[in-house]
């Protein structure tokens, strides 16, 4: 916070209908994040998490190569520019 901007919020906090809302306001902050904290966990994300769909889609991928050349009359062949 500049120091401009710290002058002008300690002046709107002097004004005691505004330092009552933020009383207020912080009062409600606090009844309230405990019990935000405990009701909404945190997953713990990993990058193992997604081996094994990673290790699906690669061996999907490896059948496909290995697979779809072999196919004769297949709209595959249409594609087949290495074989020109």
């Amino acid at each position: 916070m500049l120091h401009d901007e710290r002058q002008a919020y300690d002046a709107w906090r002097a004004v005691p209908e505004n330092a009552a809302a933020l009383a207020e306001l912080q009062a409600i902050w606090d009844t309230l994040s405990p019990a935000a904290a405990e009701a909404v966990p945190v997953p713990v994300t990993r990058a193992t998490d997604h081996r094994r769909q990673l290790a699906a889609v690669v061996g999907f991928m490896v059948l496909m190569v290995a697979v779809l050349p072999r196919i004769d009359n297949g709209w595959l062949n249409a594609l087949d520019w290495w074989s020109r």
